[in-house]
């Protein structure tokens, strides 16, 4: 007999929400379907918290690069390539990355979700952010040049449209399955609140790509947010609030659109383990074994670590020392690093 989900546990806007996006996800282009409802419900607004959010996450990626390629207090290479895994609607890191000197940026996701209108949007947020006098402090970096090169490509995109722009600045939109793209040995590989939404199973061929694809020196910079994301339009529930239902209830709230692995901090672990990835840094978000008391925990949460299920976020970096591992190695090196945060 199926266990379907206590009428009592499910309601409340994060439930109105997932009902929505279960239909969404049975649809044709559920994607674009969605793109429609975050419209309508403003969800697709580039807010101050969100830019300045954004513009932290690049910071960090950019630090992270230079202090594991050893740039810092150098110089970063020359127009060095960068690889971000799920690049969204507002494409604020790449863009970024351009403005710090990046030469190439693949813009990967299964779908190209973006448009005119929000790169128009993206590209505004960041000149007005270096016109206040704001965006170095947030990204290091930032060459002056590059901000004029992209003030004249933002007086050009109503004319030129948004491909010929980008591939002015470098940005290259790369739609489709990463784990079929030829990386070409980036210099930086980056994602954002992304390896939650991915399938343990493609996630460890995933990293396996990008081990296969890297350099020697190739720095990798991912931020997981292993929160309910549901708690970001309804203040209501806990972070912890998806790790209430069993394995097969979740199945039913769950959905395409908007998918949520609910893996914890050892099971990340695990699978950088399993596909031969170093973890040269970690750097844990908030989240205490304490934080859990009085909340349910279904199985099989209820039975791991209670300081590893609290975790809300973590930080994984990694640089490649050498290109020539195989898939069977599996040693890890991880030094600890409690200063992340994704929220």
């Amino acid at each position: 007999m199926a266990h379907r989900c206590n009428p009592s546990v499910v309601r409340g806007v994060w439930a109105a929400k997932a009902v929505v996006q279960k239909g969404i996800s049975l649809l044709p282009r559920a994607q674009r379907v969605n793109r429609v409802f975050q419209e309508l419900g403003g969800r697709l607004d580039l807010s101050d918290a969100t830019l300045r959010q954004q513009l932290e996450w690049a910071g960090r990626h950019l630090r992270t690069f230079d202090e594991l390629g050893g740039h810092a207090g150098g110089s970063r290479p020359e127009g060095f390539r960068v690889v971000e895994l799920g690049s969204g609607w507002h494409p604020i890191i790449p863009l970024c990355m351009f403005l710090a000197g990046a030469g190439e940026v693949l813009m990967c996701d299964l779908e190209d979700l973006s448009d005119e209108k929000l790169l128009a949007e993206s590209v505004d947020a960041l000149l007005a952010a270096h016109d206040a006098g704001t965006l170095a402090g947030d990204v290091p970096g930032v060459l002056p040049e590059r901000v004029d090169r992209l003030r004249s490509a933002r007086a050009e995109l109503p004319g030129r449209g948004r491909p010929a722009v980008l591939r002015s600045l470098g940005l290259v939109v790369t739609a489709g399955d990463i784990r079929n793209v030829d990386l070409g040995g980036p210099e930086l590989v980056v994602s954002n609140t992304v390896f939650e939404h991915i399938d343990p199973d493609v996630l460890v061929e995933i990293l396996r790509a990008f081990r296969r694809g890297a350099a020697q020196g190739t720095v990798m910079s991912h931020l997981v947010d292993m929160c309910d994301h549901y708690l970001y339009v309804d203040g209501s529930i806990t972070p912890y609030n998806f790790l209430r239902f069993s394995e097969r209830q979740w199945r039913w709230i769950d959905n395409s659109v908007q998918p949520m692995n609910r893996l914890r901090l050892h099971q990340y672990r695990d699978l950088y383990r399993g596909a031969g990835v170093d973890i040269t840094r970690e750097r844990l978000g908030d989240g205490r074994a304490e934080d859990l008391v009085g909340v349910p925990l279904a199985p099989p949460f209820d039975t791991m670590a209670p300081g590893d299920v609290a975790v809300k976020s973590v930080w994984f970096d990694t640089r490649f020392a050498t290109t020539t591992r195989s898939d069977t190695d599996t040693d890890t090196d991880t030094d600890t690093d409690t200063g992340g945060t994704a929220t």
